[in-house]
């Protein structure tokens, strides 16, 4: 189950650059992967309700949990020759998986607010 969630949320490296507090309510995050002898393996993206505290690294948010924190009004996303775009006042970015694409423009939002 877990190599199938991994390909709704945007990668580990991005969802660390998500400020501390920020979709706290996110039902997914990634999580450390440590084995029964104690060997941490690669992270795995986890239900928030199954993962346990001490192992989560971070939230991993979904396509519709990132566009609720953006300007619906305002955004568009629309499928680019294989990539999935969003656009939001004339910024466009485009990833294989559309909750990247959508996470790297509110990340650059919030980088802009006083």
């Amino acid at each position: 189950m877990e190599e199938q969630l991994k390909n709704i949320v945007p990668d580990l490296k991005l969802c660390k650059h998500i400020p501390e507090g920020e979709f706290a309510d996110s039902a997914l995050v990634w999580e450390r992967n440590i084995g029964l002898d104690r060997t941490e393996y690669e992270p795995v993206v986890n239900t928030r309700k199954a993962a346990l505290d001490h192992n989560i690294i971070c939230p991993a948010p979904t396509l519709e949990e990132v566009l609720k924190k953006l300007p619906l009004a305002m955004c568009r996303q629309y499928f680019d020759d294989g990539d999935w775009c969003v656009e939001l006042n004339h910024v466009v970015v485009c990833e294989p998986c559309a909750a990247s694409a959508a996470l790297q423009l509110w990340l650059a939002r919030q980088k802009l607010k006083p």
